[in-house]
This record gives C-alpha cells, structure tokens and sequence, in this order.
C-alpha cells in the first residue's frame, strides 16, 4: 500500500530512499570520484576539481549511495534548500545522472527506506517485496529470462487494458 509511503514521516530529512544494493555503489564519495575522472577523461579538469570541492566540503565524510529507484521527498524541505537552482545544473554541468545529483544533494541525510520498497530481484534476495525495480536492462517486459518475471506478469494480467492515446476517439 502505498498510503505507506505516504504517511512516512521523514523525521527532517529531505529525503527517503533505500541503500543501494550493487557493491560498487556503497561509497558516496567515490561515486562522486568516479564522475570527476570521468570529466577528467573528456578534458573538464577544472570541472572535475569544483565538483570534487563542492560535494566534499558540504557532505561530511562520507555516506551510503541510496538508490533513486523509490524515495519520498520532502519538497517543502528542498524548495527551501534550493534544490532546483543548485542541484539541477549538475545534470549539465557534471554529465551525472538523477541518482549522482539526488546523492550529491543530500549524502547521508536522508531517512533510509526499507529494501522491500526498492528490490531490485537481479541483485538481492526480499522476503515480501512491496515494489519490485528492475534496474538496469533487464526487464521482465522483454523476452530475454529476467528473475521475477512471473511477478510482472501477474501485475499485467491484473490490469485492466486502457487504449493507448492514439486509439481514443477524437
């Protein structure tokens, strides 16, 4: 039940979201480390040393990557953190994703979502799944095998069948 989520105080945390479960995502530093010597590669040294200095000065030590799969947002929170204007041009200016800037955004401080809202079946074993994320390529709606495909096609068979837009009547 979503209502959940919903409800879910963030206890003064922008946002909510579940750790990352991929083992090369646990350091939040070193994901921004890897995307400065990505800009290092392209020639965007200058680039590389700001966002180096920016992330490191502001986020503490270091934190958890949360995956961006599922998270509730305390928009109040980043309205008044300024998240639009600060956070949005490191998609441009970095070339990072919504993952990089939401975990550049806000580190550590964040209220940590239970895996059960955000399994990714490729990657790690939950007991009783409330939202399943098929990260990456692999998705169940493809013909390729994908683990937990039969949950997909539950889903589908549950769904009443909507007309896409182009066949409503005019």
């Amino acid at each position: 039940d979503l209502a959940e989520l919903a409800d879910l105080d963030l206890q003064g945390h922008p946002i909510a979201a579940a750790k990352s479960t991929r083992w090369r995502y646990q350091s939040g530093f070193n994901e921004i480390r890897g995307t400065a010597y990505r800009l290092r590669l392209h020639g965007h040294h200058e680039l590389a040393d700001e966002l180096i200095a920016r992330t490191h000065l502001r986020l503490g030590f270091d934190f958890n990557v949360f995956n961006a799969g599922v998270m509730v947002f305390d928009l109040a929170r980043m309205r008044a953190d300024n998240f639009c204007r600060d956070y949005f041009p490191y998609v441009e200016r970095y070339e990072m994703n919504d993952q990089g800037v939401i975990n550049a955004y806000a580190g550590a401080d964040r209220l940590r979502l239970d895996t059960s809202w955000n399994w990714c079946p490729r990657l790690e074993d939950v007991e009783n799944p409330k939202i399943v994320h098929w990260a990456g390529r692999f998705k169940p709606w493809n013909p390729a095998w994908v683990r937990a495909r039969e949950i997909w096609q539950a889903a589908e068979a549950a769904a009443p069948i909507r007309p896409s837009r182009a066949d409503a009547p005019a």
